[in-house]
């Protein structure tokens, strides 16, 4: 099952903040509003993510969670074509998405074993997006591994 157009969270640094003495993590800004653009793109995509909960609802297997992350081309890239060191690295924004995938499927994250990962760009500012892919997978054995790997 593909996911189009599912906002564009915020890294993990913009994600939480510390507050009080306790150094107790808190939402952002940034990110409650990363939520709200959440809600409304379920709002649109209301059939497809009740499909989805239907299908998990009693499914017990690891799933492959593939994302794209589609940055604006001048987030990424310079104008030399050369990659912009330091900023948009994609492992940075894995955890708010799985986190609000998790929550929109009912699912807990644990279940998502497999994942691969890519950054893409776009043109204009308003097509970045993640992408994503689900589908059901396996907890592999070593021995398994080994013998894809050889």
């Amino acid at each position: 099952m593909r996911l189009h157009r599912f906002p564009l969270p915020p890294s993990v640094n913009e994600y939480l903040k510390p507050s009080g003495k306790h150094g107790r993590f808190v939402k952002t800004d940034v990110y409650k509003a990363f939520e709200a653009k959440v809600y409304i793109w379920s709002l649109k995509n209301n059939a497809i993510l009740h499909d989805l909960r239907l299908f998990f609802k009693d499914l017990n297997v690891p799933l492959q969670v593939d994302l794209y992350f589609v940055f604006h081309k001048p987030r990424i890239i310079k104008k030399d074509g050369v990659i912009k060191s330091g900023r948009n690295d994609s492992n940075n924004f894995i955890k708010p998405c799985f986190d609000s995938l998790s929550k929109l499927l009912g699912i807990d994250d644990s279940f998502f074993n497999c994942q691969f990962i890519e950054r893409l760009y776009c043109e204009n500012e308003s097509d970045q997006q993640v992408i994503i892919d689900i589908k059901e997978c396996k907890v592999r054995s070593l021995d398994e591994f080994k013998k894809v790997e050889s």
